[in-house]
């Protein structure tokens, strides 16, 4: 191998993107959304006043390079995409692909998804206390219901 040659082969290994060197992580997806199976299960009647977000953080800090894919059992993947805060901004997975066989498949460095609770009240600077009131009600309730005889400790 001439001296030219191996220069090039090194340069290009060099300039090679580090995210195909890495390893992907392959979780489960009930595993990898926390709460949201039961959130799911919750008739959404019932839970039209809040909603479940996922924040990616490492080390109990957000994560602003997350990267992640949902693959199916045959293989088809779909993309999620993070903010710079690191909340999921894609639909969340559907209770079916939950049970089913699918991965949260982390390209990089792993990462866990912290659900937060948010209320589904329009951004505004003075918020009706009343409209708060109710989406905590039912928030509350869902909790309730979910947690059953857990809920009275």
């Amino acid at each position: 191998m001439r001296r030219r040659d191996l220069i090039v082969l090194i340069a290009a290994s060099a300039a090679a993107p580090t995210s195909a060197l890495a390893d992907d992580s392959r979780v489960a997806l009930a595993k990898a959304f926390p709460m949201l199976e039961p959130y799911l299960t919750v008739p959404a009647a019932e839970r039209s006043r809040f909603y479940l977000v996922y924040r990616a953080t490492r080390g109990k800090r957000p994560v602003s390079d997350a990267r992640a894919a949902i693959v199916g059992p045959g293989g088809g993947a779909v993309p999620l995409s993070f903010d710079r805060s690191g909340f999921l901004t894609t639909r969340l997975p559907s209770l079916a692909q939950l049970k089913g066989d699918g991965a949260l498949v982390m390209t990089g460095t792993p990462f866990k998804l912290i659900p937060e609770a948010r209320c589904a009240i329009a951004p505004s600077t003075h918020i009706d206390a009343g409209e708060l009131g109710a989406a905590l009600a039912q928030a509350n309730a869902a909790i309730a219901r979910l947690a059953g005889p857990m809920a009275s400790l």
